[in-house]
């Protein structure tokens, strides 16, 4: 959710000091509301033309303009827009913040200091308004270089795709917490089940059926592959540095170096792979009948022992609460039918046992699974469970009860996707 980050507060104090040459503002910002995230705050104000609004802040329960360096933590925002999101904040601790003016010469008086506490997200989520009529199944995020703008792009069946571009002070949500989607046309009728943003091409590319494969480098223009390699269903896709890996019916693995042309993998199995990611430093595909393979370089791949013989529909690796007080577990989870989670914090994931899950969190499928502030999974009936160290987890208050297919973390929120154009949030 944000993008703009704070100069140092030395650098900050330097080039105030040395503005001159206008009479400085008479007032203070006005109507300043510091809203807690996970990670992160959400600024707002008042805003009027031609005025640059600076947000100073540090951690501590109060400061003021001349004394917030001598905190630690302390930064700050020049050229703030309402609302402006400042991340990289760190959970549980208490930050205060305040707010001046400049017009080219001296600030203004100072609007008094706000605390806030960030905190994680993903025990709460907010039904976002239905989007359209399509079963939407797959999400990803792309930090698009200048001038494209950092894009969610959501693709569902018959060929349909939303998008929600990053907005000024570096929000993904409207001010209700929902993510302000735009539909888009592929110009593809086929189903698209999955979606990822390739870095090191600078595009996404989604993948359906009867072996569709498409790439975009915004989101709204989308280009289908030259060469398809195959006409089975595509169910999941990733990018491995330059190159993309998608998985499908029938064990179908296809590797492509730009997205254009693609080449059959052997994957040694008939199994539907539902899922795949790079993840971990290892590229791991998982599927029905308790399938998962691995493999380091898109070739060669080798079937992965697990304790269940339930599908498993996704998997993720990563440290849950990043910029928490405390230090999170790194693991792998798998999820899957019937509630299954599987998780794994031994590295290499193909050597070491995995675990499942014995508590009873969902009965429910679970489709998608993610790793922010803490992991997080959802999938059929609007179920949405989360864990704090990947061994204990706990249902989330959802209100969906539209099947969710994808979920993501972006910049300290939590992103759903799924059924008749249903997405939730939590932030």
């Amino acid at each position: 959710m944000g993008i703009r980050y704070g100069r140092s507060a030395l650098a900050l104090a330097t080039l105030l000091a040395a503005c001159g040459g206008s009479s400085s503002p008479s007032t203070a910002p006005t109507n300043v509301v510091v809203t807690p995230g996970d990670g992160q705050v959400v600024v707002s104000f008042d805003s009027a033309p031609n005025l640059t609004y600076w947000i100073f802040y540090a951690k501590a329960a109060s400061i003021t303009r001349s004394n917030y360096s001598g905190f630690p933590g302390a930064n700050a925002v020049n050229g703030a827009v309402s609302p402006q999101v400042i991340n990289r904040l760190v959970n549980g601790v208490q930050y205060a913040f305040l707010m001046n003016i400049t017009s080219g010469g001296p600030a203004g008086p100072s609007s008094p200091s706000v605390a806030a506490m960030p905190r994680p997200a993903g025990n709460n989520f907010v039904f976002g308004p239905q989007v359209g009529a399509a079963n939407y199944r797959g999400l990803a995020y792309g930090a698009l270089a200048s001038p494209l703008v950092p894009t969610l792009v959501a693709v569902g069946s018959g060929g349909a795709v939303l998008t929600d571009p990053l907005q000024p002070g570096g929000t993904l949500l409207s001010s209700n917490g929902t993510a302000p989607w735009t539909v888009r046309s592929t110009g593809a009728t086929a189903d698209l089940n999955a979606v990822v943003y390739d870095a090191a091409l600078a595009k996404f590319c989604a993948v359906g059926a009867n072996g569709t494969e498409l790439t975009s480098a915004d989101g709204v223009t989308w280009t289908p592959a030259t060469t398809s390699g195959t006409t089975a269903d595509l169910y999941g896709v990733t990018a491995f540095g330059q190159a993309l890996v998608a998985v499908g019916a029938g064990g179908t693995i296809v590797t492509s170096p730009d997205g254009v042309t693609w080449t059959v993998q052997t994957s040694n199995t008939n199994n539907d792979l539902l899922g795949v990611n790079f993840t971990g430093g290892y590229l791991l595909a998982v599927g029905r009948a308790g399938t998962m393979l691995t493999s380091t370089d898109t070739v060669n791949w080798a079937r992965v022992a697990v304790p269940t013989n339930a599908d498993l529909h996704d998997v993720t690796y990563g440290v849950p609460n990043p910029y928490g007080a405390g230090t999170g577990v790194a693991a792998w989870i798998a999820v899957g039918s019937g509630g299954t989670i599987l998780s794994n914090n031994v590295a290499p994931p193909s050597q070491t046992p995995w675990t499942q899950l014995t508590q009873a969190v969902t009965s429910q499928t679970l489709n998608a699974v993610t790793v922010g502030s803490r992991f997080a999974a959802a999938g059929n009936g609007g179920a949405v469970v989360y864990s704090d160290d990947g061994v204990t987890w706990q249902l989330a208050i959802d209100p969906d009860t539209n099947d969710l297919a994808a979920l993501r973390y972006v910049a300290g929120v939590y992103f759903g996707v799924g059924a008749a154009g249903g997405s939730v949030t939590s932030y």
